[in-house]
């Protein structure tokens, strides 16, 4: 068994990601997904054997799943009341009516961030002091390094597609971890729509759905305990 895959068994005991074990080591995500193939530095095993137990983790999940059941759930009753109270129907008016409404309520960035159990990046300012970063399936580094890449092409004036973004990102494996951070940086107002047409000129048909902006609407077809 080589060192990686000594961390690999490391990791599936305790329960965690591929990010979230690399985010722990000090690693980026394509790194880690590199030592599959080139194998990891000894040193590394040393601090994997440091992480929580196993016990220790599923507390924090626990925890976390508890306070994100209660976000959800209060912002799916105060959408649907105040649904009732405007008494409209469906439609891209008045899902726009429904946004204004509920961003003088809720950070509608910080609600997407926890409907998909990824980091609330523009919300916590201190995340090496996260009690929750065992929970995320995406984590604050994956999320800082998609952003700085995204970052680094738009200051030289390049244009990144999504596949060079994916490679830079670890490959195929954080395919959809891309996509989804991709709708959170959208949502919180810091990925221009540019930068996103660039990204789909040479994309997989999964990123495809990304030229509309369905976040919101997303957030608004919640129903309580579907999440």
């Amino acid at each position: 068994m080589n060192n990686y895959e000594k961390i690999e068994e490391i990791r599936s005991s305790i329960g965690v990601n591929k990010k979230t074990m690399a985010e722990s080591l000090g690693v980026s995500a394509r790194q880690y997904s590199y030592w599959a193939r080139d194998d990891a530095p000894e040193k590394y095993i040393a601090i994997a054997k440091k992480m929580m137990t196993i016990d220790e983790v599923d507390t924090i999940k626990a925890i976390y799943e508890s306070k994100r059941s209660a976000l959800l759930n209060s912002f799916v009753l105060e959408y649907n009341n105040l649904f009732d109270e405007l008494g409209i129907m469906e439609s891209n008016d008045n899902l726009d009516l429904l946004r204004e409404r509920m961003e003088n309520r809720y950070d509608l960035a910080y609600v997407f961030a926890y409907r998909y159990r990824m980091y609330p990046f523009f919300t916590e300012d201190f995340p090496e002091k996260d009690p929750f970063q065992y929970a995320y399936k995406i984590n604050y580094s994956f999320i800082s390094e998609v952003l700085s890449h995204i970052d680094n092409a738009a200051r030289n004036q390049k244009a990144l597609t999504f596949y060079q973004l994916e490679d830079l990102c670890g490959g195929r494996e954080f395919r959809h971890d891309i996509i989804q951070v991709i709708h959170y940086l959208r949502i919180s107002g810091d990925i221009g729509e540019k930068i996103i047409l660039n990204l789909l000129s040479y994309c997989p048909a999964e990123a495809h759905h990304l030229e509309h902006e369905n976040e919101v609407k997303q957030l608004f077809n919640l129903k309580i305990g579907e999440f």
